[in-house]
């Protein structure tokens, strides 16, 4: 005949019994590929792209690699720099969403997007491409 402590203290052996038996087992099928370099040889090239806006002015920065460019000016002088800076074909009425489009164009891919705050300003969207 078993008592309680006998009990309690068969499951809280089988329990971290199961728990090694869990972590070894997540070590074996995932955790060998975490200090791997990927088989394929993919390389990836990484930028961000912050857009902020007012009623009068924006900025744009864009960052990837070693080359950092900035716009800021008001609304009607600063559009054509961005349409040059990316290459857009037309004066978009969406100008972020025709920057997204000609980024995607060229191989970058949307990885994340952070902000606005709630109190207004930026945002910034990360992207990656292969190289």
């Amino acid at each position: 005949m078993t008592s309680e402590a006998d009990t309690f203290l068969s499951v809280e052996v089988n329990m971290k019994r199961a728990v090694v038996i869990l972590v070894l087992l997540g070590l074996w099928c995932g955790g060998s590929g975490l200090a791997q370099t990927p088989k394929n040889g993919a390389r990836w090239e990484y930028a961000e792209f912050t857009f902020g806006a007012t009623m009068t002015s924006f900025s744009v920065i864009w960052t990837a690699g070693d080359s950092l460019v900035t716009v800021m000016k008001d609304q009607q002088q600063g559009r054509p720099d961005v349409i040059r800076m990316f290459g857009l074909r037309e004066n978009p009425k969406a100008l972020v969403q025709a920057v997204l489009n000609a980024l995607g164009e060229q191989g970058w891919e949307l990885v994340t997007v952070l902000g606005p705050p709630p109190s207004g300003g930026s945002k910034t969207y990360y992207f990656k491409r292969r190289i």
